[in-house]
């Protein structure tokens, strides 16, 4: 070998002492490059061939620096100026699906689960490249599950309402992630009310299942009448759907009468008290008016006849028999013939010989006592003639007949009862409900409105 080559291999050795690299691989690699005659020529800035190698991350070269260009990617000759190429391998993970920018490496956001590698150069020198990293992600696979659930309001089992994030973590940190929405449901509360008298069915209320947080798309349904019957009782099923998840809840209804009957009482203005009835959905006064005053103002009654005949001395038993005898005109509570409509409250209602809160019925009012025949609504304490009564409505008609203003005499008692009711048919003659001794069924007839007639009243 010339003097030459042993000048170069005795620089070479210089180096590898200085970078403390005393790989014997690399003595060989040179060798073999010197003997086969392979060392490149021409590649360096100078004229003369780089060589190189590395060990521990670490390469070295002699010469200046070089590279080549293969297709889009740059392959770098591992030789700098200063003699190092820093090398570096990164490993890095992430979940599939989820976006990376790390380490001047983007992926985008629909990254599939496997091994992505990309290799960067890095140019620090100044004639070129001065590092480089082999870049090696992991994709890993990552369950994403949206869930909605619907609780009730008061057993939400350690949720909270509204919308929350949960990992099931694995050793990567992307195996499950649940976005969950919890809906919080408080279902309507029983619903028990008690009817207006003289109502026979009651609006069921608007309101119904209450949701939080509030939701759009909610399917909300429901079993629930328009209307409850009043005097029966049941229960209302609903059911929601949201996010193909249900509930079901069942709300208790009842609609009850008003108080009637036993232990309730009406009183008149000359402070008489009353047994009381319910016949359908109205509440009557079980025995027929025989007050002499108004209740109210105190004032005294016109025509208050007690029914009077030869074969019927006894005034007082025949009062509380059978009450007392109105004409229309007393009964509604104006002046005798007089042209002018009696007064009423705001539905219509007619108070006049009735006890306050009460009020004379009208024909449809009265129209519920046809539900029944005649037996049913006769008292049964011996005062009608005819058939026998059975009083199975306990409405307890009595016989007190009529004033026959016309020929100014009783007629008809415990044979026919006639009651008054609050409707004008023209300008002396007005309704009155009747029923007959002799299998008859209770029906209507006009009267002249001077005729005396018992009186029932209706609450109002």
């Amino acid at each position: 070998m010339d003097g030459g080559i042993f000048a170069s291999l005795k620089l070479m050795e210089k180096t590898m002492r200085t970078n403390r690299l005393k790989d014997r691989r690399y003595y060989v690699v040179i060798l073999m490059m010197l003997f086969s005659g392979l060392l490149p020529r021409g590649w360096a800035q100078s004229g003369f061939s780089a060589l190189h190698g590395n060990s521990d991350g670490i390469s070295y070269t002699l010469g200046q620096p070089f590279y080549r260009q293969y297709s889009i990617e740059i392959w770098v000759s591992e030789g700098v100026e200063q003699g190092y190429l820093l090398q570096d391998t990164v490993v890095d993970d992430a979940c599939a699906g989820v976006g990376y920018d790390n380490f001047g490496i983007v992926y985008g956001d629909t990254l599939e689960e496997g091994l992505y590698v990309a290799r960067k150069y890095v140019p620090h020198a100044r004639e070129g490249y001065d590092s480089v990293f082999v870049h090696r992600l992991w994709v890993y696979p990552r369950s994403v599950t949206y869930d909605t659930l619907l609780l009730s309001e008061s057993d939400l089992g350690g949720h909270i309402a509204g919308a929350s994030v949960d990992s099931l973590y694995s050793s990567h940190g992307c195996d499950s992630v649940i976005f969950r929405m919890v809906y919080a449901i408080a279902c309507p509360s029983d619903y028990l009310t008690t009817a207006p008298y003289g109502v026979a069915a009651v609006p069921f209320p608007a309101e119904g299942v209450s949701v939080t947080p509030s939701v759009e798309g909610l399917s909300v349904a429901s079993d629930a009448p328009p209307l409850l019957v009043v005097g029966t009782s049941g229960q209302v099923s609903w059911l929601l759907v949201a996010g193909g998840d249900t509930f079901h809840c069942v709300q208790n209804v009842r609609a009850d009468f008003p108080p009637c009957g036993d232990g309730f009482t009406a009183v008149d203005g000359d402070g008489n008290v009353y047994e009381t009835v319910r016949v359908g959905v109205d509440c009557w006064m079980r025995e027929n008016v025989y007050s002499r005053h108004y209740a109210g103002s105190g004032d005294e009654i016109p025509v208050a006849d007690i029914y009077r005949a030869p074969q019927f001395p006894d005034t007082v038993e025949t009062l509380q028999r059978y009450g007392r005898l109105y004409s229309w005109y007393s009964a509604m509570g104006i002046e005798e013939n007089s042209s002018f409509p009696p007064s009423a409250n705001a539905e219509g209602e007619v108070q006049g010989v009735c006890p306050e809160g009460w009020h004379i019925p009208t024909t449809v009012e009265m129209s519920a006592l046809q539900l029944y025949d005649g037996a049913a609504l006769k008292a049964t304490d011996g005062l009608w003639i005819g058939e026998a009564p059975n009083d199975a409505s306990r409405f307890s008609i009595v016989p007190g007949g009529l004033h026959n203003a016309a020929l100014n005499r009783n007629e008809y008692l415990r044979a026919y009862a006639y009651l008054w009711s609050a409707d004008n048919d023209a300008q002396t003659v007005a309704t009155a409900g009747y029923l007959p001794y002799l299998c008859g069924d209770f029906e209507f007839t006009s009267l002249n409105k001077s005729n005396g007639c018992s009186v029932r009243c209706a609450k109002d």
